[in-house]
């Protein structure tokens, strides 16, 4: 199943800091959508 990435960024907006960085090092595609901004809306960086 092949979903949007509108829909994974989202998805993606909800993991902790960690996470993401994590994902952004599965594959390309997963990498590209971390670059979409709404991935990364609610993360806080402190």
């Amino acid at each position: 199943m092949d979903l949007p990435e509108e829909i994974l960024a989202h998805i993606f907006s909800f993991l902790p800091l960690q996470d993401k960085c994590n994902a952004f090092t599965v594959c390309k595609d997963w990498s590209n959508i971390m670059t979409h901004p709404s991935s990364w809306k609610d993360t806080e960086v402190r």
